[in-house]
């Protein structure tokens, strides 16, 4: 593979000839193996979560599939990072998606501006490589 290839088409790459496993319908997509979550928040507790998705998020982060970056900001979402402020230092997390969810009305013109694709799907899975039209 080239070097130049985003790390994200890196990391999904599979021959053609390969079975590719198909996701845990019983499952939540947080909680499909092999899948890693970060969690930034600005506030320094998360203050409106119901108690069934707290000790979910709890059990998540004890198995280590979720780390929560708490008292942060994002700084800059780049096609295979995203760089947080956290308490100061600076935080660079690689990613495959990023999930926005900035009250209750989607900042649309702000992300499309920042040059970010916004699919809107209302709990539907979405799976998407980049390519050199959606860069």
């Amino acid at each position: 593979m080239p070097a130049t290839q985003p790390a994200a088409e890196r990391q999904h790459h599979q021959p053609a000839d390969l079975p590719r496993p198909g996701p845990d319908k019983s499952k939540r997509d947080g909680e499909q193996p092999g899948n890693r979550v970060s969690l930034s928040y600005r506030g320094a507790t998360l203050t409106r979560p119901k108690p069934a998705n707290l000790e979910r998020l709890e059990r998540a982060r004890e198995e280590g599939r979720v780390t929560t970056y708490l008292e942060s900001q994002v700084r800059r979402i780049d096609l295979d990072r995203v760089v947080l402020d956290h308490r100061g230092e600076e935080v660079v997390l690689p990613n495959d998606h990023v999930f926005v969810f900035a009250g209750g009305i989607l900042p649309t013109a702000f992300l499309e501006k920042a040059g970010i694709k916004i699919l809107t799907h209302f709990g539907k899975r979405v799976v998407e490589k980049p390519n050199a039209s959606t860069r």
